[in-house]
């Protein structure tokens, strides 16, 4: 297909023969696995340019929704969207992607940039002093720098899960909580992996 890049084409082959082979799409962490990516972030970033080139879709009668089309993926409704659900996340430890690709449908107005956003469920009470509870879902925004004040979801030393506003000091990092906890850290050391715009809490 015209307009790929070779990294692009790769996934894409990659995606291809995953599905001739095993008859169901791979993994946002087969992906990651496969071309040694940094973050479940990057997979989306990739996912999303190769839908927009029309090169895959979503399938739902599939267990895994991703396939190779020809055809451009329409648009969601105006009042509501579906997002990727690719994972769970703790404080402090790296994101645990669900091995079948799941999607969850979101009022629009909550997600400013649904092409580059994805969903994360909160596990476990780790992240409490961020005022973040088990079983919360985060939208976060897929990419890779952060201004200053924004909620970030990061890995630091690539093992270290946190969720804190950014601030950059030159080579160093200042990550604040809501507890006023505050991190600093040398600039090289932190992934930023995406930006919360969002949080969905059931009762």
């Amino acid at each position: 297909m015209k307009g790929l890049t070779q990294k692009q084409r790769d996934i894409l082959n990659f995606i291809q023969n995953y599905i001739k082979e095993k008859n169901f799409s791979p993994s946002y962490r087969d992906i990651m696995e496969h071309f040694s990516l940094t973050s479940p972030g990057s997979v989306y970033n990739f996912i999303q340019t190769l839908k927009r080139k029309g090169a895959l879709s979503n399938e739902k009668q599939c267990s895994r929704s991703l396939m190779p089309t020809e055809t451009i993926v329409p648009k969601s409704s105006e009042s509501e969207i579906q997002l990727p659900f690719i994972g769970n996340i703790s404080g402090g430890i790296p994101i645990e992607m669900f091995v079948q690709s799941q999607t969850l449908t979101i009022p629009a107005l909550l997600v400013p940039h649904p092409e580059n956003t994805y969903i994360l469920r909160a596990e476990g009470s780790s992240l409490n002093e961020e005022l973040i509870c088990d079983g919360d879902l985060l939208l976060v925004e897929a990419r890779q720098e952060a201004q200053p004040g924004e909620i970030i979801v990061g890995l630091i030393n690539q093992n270290e899960t946190i969720i804190k506003k950014y601030y950059s000091e030159g080579l160093y990092i200042r990550l604040e909580g809501h507890t006023h906890h505050s991190l600093t850290v040398r600039a090289e050391t932190l992934l930023v992996q995406g930006v919360l715009v969002g949080l969905i809490r059931t009762y």
